[in-house]
């Protein structure tokens, strides 16, 4: 009796522990502020960390758009927003450091904005050639994105041109990684692919063994 009470106690305090791990649960959205366009702060969002921020702009509207980082269910995403007064005709830049924990497979923008056009480079190395599927163009209120070749360090620079009449509330950026619970079970497929080709060796040296 004492024995199964040890067994049952053992199994619930792996079930908790099991529970307790971010491979099994699901946090809610964090949202970290990190400064404005003209005073950035470094920060990191669901293993994804934007650093080394800045803009050749002098537009003091520009400057003061906020950054956000927002962790979402498939990454992170940076915001670039207002909530005073949106730029209007000009020409705008942010470039910024992206180093994420596990590759990223993917980046896209979403903007609001009208007669504007967003320009998405992204390069190995500061200053670089844009790796291939870049840049990517947002078009006004429209959606762009491309897949990447799983980097872990990426050097990204928008650069925003508002033409007449037009303007840029927000821009958002999307920076895709895999989710735990998928590169575990990436592993384990792998794990099992390994076991399984060994059992079946051991099994066809038996059987020549027997002939």
């Amino acid at each position: 009796m004492k024995l199964k009470k040890s067994r049952f106690l053992l199994g619930m305090a792996t079930v908790g522990v099991l529970s307790a791990s971010p491979l099994f649960t699901s946090s809610a959205s964090a949202v970290s502020f990190l400064g404005t366009v003209g005073a950035p702060i470094d920060g990191t969002v669901n293993g994804v960390t934007f650093s080394n921020f800045s803009t050749t702009s002098t537009d003091a509207r520009w400057l003061n758009y906020f950054l956000v980082g927002t962790e979402t269910p498939i990454g992170a995403q940076l915001g670039i927003s207002t909530d005073a007064t949106a730029v209007t005709a000009g020409s705008y830049d942010l470039s910024y450091t992206v180093t994420s924990t596990v590759p990223i497979n993917s980046i896209s923008l979403n903007q609001s904005a009208s007669s504007t056009i967003t320009v998405k480079n992204v390069s190995t190395t500061p200053g670089g050639a844009n790796i291939p599927g870049f840049p990517i163009i947002g078009v006004d209120s429209t959606i762009a994105g491309s897949v990447v070749p799983n980097l872990t360090t990426a050097y990204v620079t928008d650069s925003i041109t508002v033409t007449s009449n037009g303007f840029v509330s927000s821009v958002t950026n999307t920076f895709a990684v895999p989710e735990p619970l998928t590169i575990l079970g990436a592993m384990t497929a792998a794990a099992f692919g390994v076991g399984f080709k060994r059992k079946s060796i051991k099994a066809e040296q038996k059987e020549s063994q027997k002939v």
